[in-house]
């Protein structure tokens, strides 16, 4: 049994692979390139409309892109705030990204605890990134704090920007966060991650979370549209 689960979730993993793929074949296709992708197979670099509320005031919403592919889609986006009057903080940066599969009750249900492995191995990835020794006389970095949710977990950084310049002026505090989230249903698998950066407090990287997995829990692979 084991086996079986296995072998349908590495190849469930090749055909993910397969959308990376098509990504490529569409951008040579775009270039001139006598590349043809498969009927059904759609990308749009337009965000979709549902999504527009996710980005956060006063960004600026960079290289969206959605693709669908027979049961599967991604929704990825880039924005960024720049920052004036601050002496060593100059932009905060928000990166989105979403994974829909849906899959039979029964598939689901098999797949399901591998990607709960493949989520605890990204969070521990992200926990092992962090580390205090990075700090030096310009920088400091706290110790990276882990929170569980029920979507999945954040890990989380506050980092101490030294003001080195001549006069006085206060140290500049901003805050770098990942948050990893896995939600599995009867019919559905969506994986999400959301990383900022630049942002003055923590509670407000945790509304853009809490925002983001509650958007996602109500999210289907048919609300992937560009119009």
């Amino acid at each position: 049994m084991k086996n079986t689960i296995l072998r349908q979730f590495f190849n469930q993993a090749l055909f993910s692979g397969l959308i990376v793929m098509l990504l490529i074949f569409n951008t040579g296709a775009a270039s001139g390139a006598d590349i043809q992708t498969p009927e059904g197979y759609t990308r749009s670099n337009t965000l979709p409309a549902d999504f527009l509320p996710l980005v956060p005031k006063g960004y600026t919403v960079e290289s969206p892109q959605m693709v669908k592919y027979g049961p599967m889609g991604d929704v990825t986006f880039f924005a960024q705030k720049k920052i004036t009057g601050r002496h060593s903080i100059y932009s905060s940066e928000y990166h989105f990204s979403l994974n829909i599969k849906e899959s039979p009750s029964q598939l689901t249900k098999t797949q399901g605890p591998m990607y709960r492995i493949q989520l605890e191995q990204s969070i521990e990835k992200e926990m092992s990134g962090r580390h205090k020794d990075d700090s030096d006389p310009i920088t400091g970095y706290d110790q990276p704090r882990l929170t569980r949710y029920a979507w999945g977990a954040g890990i989380t950084q506050r980092i101490i920007h030294k003001y080195m310049g001549a006069g006085k002026s206060p140290d500049e505090i901003d805050y770098s966060c990942v948050y990893l989230g896995l939600m599995v249903d009867d019919l559905s698998i969506k994986q999400f991650k959301l990383s900022v950066s630049g942002v003055e407090t923590l509670a407000e990287a945790d509304q853009w979370a809490e925002k983001t997995a509650e958007k996602i829990s109500r999210t289907g692979l048919a609300d992937l549209s560009d119009k």
